[in-house]
Parts: structure tokens; sequence; C-alpha cells
């Protein structure tokens, strides 16, 4: 469980992660599933924008962990574009999201 904090007090839990590749070698389409008890103002965006410039070389793989332990907005990647995000599911219940997850594994 990842958690990340944006302002005093608001602190959210990302219980799962995962992402594909879908296409040729040369990727065409990536699909993020983030899981997580809530979520704040774009933080799926700016998680996505930060794993893409991973992904293109810009960012190295551990730079991820130093982002997310240095709880600083600006040390992040850029916010992606909000095309092709949408909500899947709402979990009401919390023993529902944590069946999900271990479902998922």
């Amino acid at each position: 469980v990842v958690q990340l904090a944006h302002r005093v007090g608001l602190v959210r839990a990302v219980v799962a992660h995962d992402q594909a590749a879908v296409g040729p070698v040369l990727v065409d389409r990536v699909t993020v599933r983030v899981t997580g008890d809530g979520f704040l103002y774009n933080m799926v965006r700016i998680m996505v924008g930060t794993l893409v410039e991973v992904g293109t070389g810009r960012r190295e793989p551990d730079d991820v962990a130093a982002v997310l332990e240095a709880r600083d907005r600006s040390k992040a990647g850029f916010t992606a574009p909000p095309q092709g995000l949408y909500l899947e599911r709402i979990y009401f219940d919390e023993r529902d999201l944590w069946q999900s997850v271990t479902s998922q594994r």
C-alpha cells in the first residue's frame, strides 16, 4: 500500500496498481489501472504522467520512489491529459474493495 499526501489531513491509499502495453512492439496504448480508497484532484493523471516519463526514458524507475517519499508535487512528472481516463467502479464497502484487490493478483 502506497500512501500519498497532498495536504495535511488528505491522505489516500493506493491499494493496487497495474499496467499493460497493448499493441505492436511500438506501443500504441498503455492501460494503467489504479485502485484506491479515494483520489485527490489529478492524482491519477500525475501518476500516469510520471510513469510515462519513466517509460520514455526521461526518468529512471527508481525516481518514482523518490517522488513518493518527497511528498512534493513539483518532484513528480507532468499531468497526463484526461482523454481516455474513466472511472470503472466505485466500492461503497471497504470489504468489496479489498476483495477486488486480492482477486486481481
